[in-house]
């Protein structure tokens, strides 16, 4: 089990800046087209991107993703809030 937690560590420190964009938005609660539309992207881009995420961070879904995100701290809820706020417009949108 040490391995594999190392292992999602070093997945974890690879994420780029935009990988965490999306991440943090599945941590939200947005679902992939809300995603997509916030990030102006196509679902499909969405999709993919996640799906890369997992691998990188050995996860077996969006749920377990997001945890491992949380516990690693690739996410906080301060970097939540920052990128609520940088694509506050186009959430804004959506919530409407």
């Amino acid at each position: 089990m040490e391995v594999e937690e190392r292992s999602a560590a070093i997945g974890a420190l690879s994420l780029t800046a935009r990988e965490i964009e999306y991440i943090s938005l599945a941590a939200i609660g947005f679902k992939n087209i809300e995603i997509a539309d916030i990030l102006s992207v196509t679902n499909s881009t969405v999709k993919k991107t996640l799906e890369t995420v997992f691998s990188k961070l050995q996860a077996r879904n969006r749920t377990n993703a997001v945890t491992v995100a949380f516990v690693h701290e690739i996410i906080t809820p301060q970097k939540l809030a920052e990128i609520s706020l940088k694509y506050k417009d186009s959430i804004d949108k959506i919530a409407k």
